[in-house]
């Protein structure tokens, strides 16, 4: 009964947290309308063999993200996640008091894509995730991420999002039905290179044929700095590596 109540107040704060920091935020530019913008280039051809290379040597993937094998990486990763085409978005939208909470190398198959291709939103109201994609990722036979347009205006209360209510949904099905019915889906892919950056208060996926091949992507997030203070949960700085690329960026 007592761990009953201590998950009803935790949710409880940080539902109020998560609403009223959300109401802060400047949600200005290009991200506003529809909840993601894709970004073009913002890491050369070269400089990405090289990385994947480092990558596969080193067996890093989502199961294996070791921060010190990618210490040496820092300041290559600053200039990548604070590259200027980036951050004019994220200060547009989350404000100037923004932080880079985490960062990860991602290999994504199908066996390790799972609760991810459920439909979802991340449960920490406005926050950025960013997809740079290391392997050319057109193909129909490529991992991608789907994303519901305009889903990240939706206003909640409650922002709990742990229970699976049907086979492809962590959304109660007339509720992701009725968005779905309202606006288009948009899939996520690009060129080596290529970012998009999409707000995780929107409603999206991982989209995974039958034989994909594996994704490789630099994975960013970033948030109000107030809002990483409050709210407890899988948001804030909450990594050294993110402390350390901060720490080394040329552009604020």
């Amino acid at each position: 009964m007592m761990s009953l109540f201590r998950n009803f107040f935790f949710q409880l704060n940080n539902n109020i947290f998560i609403f009223f920091t959300d109401l802060l935020i400047p949600k200005k530019g290009k991200l506003t309308k529809n909840g993601f913008v894709n970004i073009k280039k913002v890491i050369e051809d070269n400089d990405a063999i090289r990385f994947i290379n480092y990558i596969e040597t080193n067996n890093i993937s989502l199961a294996n993200n070791n921060e010190d094998i990618l210490i040496p990486e820092v300041e290559f990763l600053s200039k990548i996640c604070f590259h200027v085409n980036i951050i004019e978005h994220v200060k547009s939208y989350l404000g100037s008091d923004y932080c880079l909470d985490v960062v990860e190398i991602i290999k994504t198959s199908p066996s390790n894509l799972a609760r991810s291709s459920l439909w979802h939103h991340d449960g920490v109201g406005h926050r950025l995730k960013l997809y740079i994609i290391l392997k050319d990722n057109l193909g129909d036979n490529q991992i991608k991420t789907e994303y519901i347009n305009s889903s990240n205006n939706i206003r909640r209360l409650n922002f709990s999002n742990t229970k699976i209510f049907t086979d492809n949904s962590r959304i109660k099905a007339d509720n992701l039905n009725y968005h779905k019915s309202r606006s288009k889906i948009t899939f996520f892919h690009g060129e080596l290179g290529d970012a998009f950056l999409f707000d995780t208060n929107g409603l999206h996926r991982g989209f995974c044929p039958v034989k994909a091949e594996p994704r490789y992507a630099i994975q960013c997030e970033y948030s109000d700095r107030l809002k990483g203070k409050l709210v407890r949960g899988q948001i804030g700085q909450r990594q050294n590596l993110a402390r350390l690329i901060t720490k080394h960026r040329k552009y604020p």
